[in-house]
């Protein structure tokens, strides 16, 4: 379904940084994804620090549109992403067991206003009630095209 691309491995496997096709490209000179195996070879359990995402479709556009509508296209960006990670770990998720996978959240708002929207996103996308901690933010990347929300998320996703 997705894919990983640019894998750069680190210390024999134990971290991984990468980015995934569902993504469009990064804005700046980081990866999307960096993995991290905190698990042993027997339980190999993985981190996954997601980098904070903008309402940017897979092809680079950018979604306009309300906070919470923002907030929906990136959280679908985010279960797309761990479903992309799951897959490099020969593990199938849904959308709904990757997004339980999500053990915390870092949400930057241009106007914490938008905060009660943002709630309203979360439970209508089905994010679990992980941790979560939410700024408002003088600008964000793309404020200029009317970006009013970034998140971040970390995720544990274990192999078998």
């Amino acid at each position: 379904m997705f894919e990983i691309k640019d894998l750069e491995t680190i210390d024999q496997g134990l971290i991984e940084r990468f980015n995934v096709t569902c993504l469009s490209p990064a804005i700046g000179t980081y990866k999307h994804v960096t993995s991290k195996r905190i698990g042993t070879k027997k339980n190999q359990v993985y981190e996954l620090e997601i980098s904070g995402q903008l309402s940017v479709n897979e092809k680079g556009e950018f979604q306009e549109g309300d906070c919470k509508k923002q907030a929906i296209v990136i959280i679908n960006n985010i279960a797309n992403t761990i479903i992309a990670c799951g897959e490099h770990y020969r593990i199938n998720f849904t959308r709904e067991e990757a997004l339980n996978h999500i053990t915390n959240t870092l949400v930057l708002l241009s106007n914490m206003e938008d905060f009660p929207l943002v709630n309203e996103a979360y439970k209508e996308s089905g994010i679990p009630q992980a941790c979560r901690a939410a700024f408002a933010v003088k600008d964000l990347p793309l404020s200029s095209k009317g970006a009013l929300i970034e998140i971040r998320v970390n995720a544990l996703i274990q192999v078998k």
